[in-house]
């Protein structure tokens, strides 16, 4: 369990909880009023509201990311996790010869920390 959670009011506008969200590098804020929790916003719902409004005005390589960091399928679990953390990243795809053929994040690496 993660404690300390990110919240934001449901007055608040929008750009707060995205601003949120990237600043914590989080997925889902919980929303909560003067009487306790009223709901969540997450990345998706953020999706859903923009996509009509983005059609049309950027490329993907406009958002993109440019400095991509990957490990080979044949790495070790611990390299994945070292690569992860000395590059501050919370995801990491997964290529055989450029190709991505996967993507690994904590999730997906949380048994091996038992």
């Amino acid at each position: 369990m993660s404690t300390n959670p990110i919240i934001a009011s449901p007055n608040d506008e929008i750009h707060i909880a995205i601003e949120l969200m990237i600043k914590n590098k989080i997925g889902s804020i919980s929303i909560v009023d003067d009487e306790g929790i009223v709901g969540i916003i997450t990345k998706t719902d953020l999706m859903k509201v923009y996509t009509d409004k983005l059609k049309g005005k950027w490329k993907v390589s406009d958002l993109m990311s440019n400095d991509v960091i990957t490990v080979n399928e044949n790495h070790s679990i611990t390299h994945v996790i070292n690569t992860m953390e000395d590059n501050k990243i919370g995801k990491i795809i997964v290529i055989r010869d450029n190709i991505p053929v996967g993507i690994i994040t904590p999730e997906n690496i949380s048994f091996c920390l038992c």
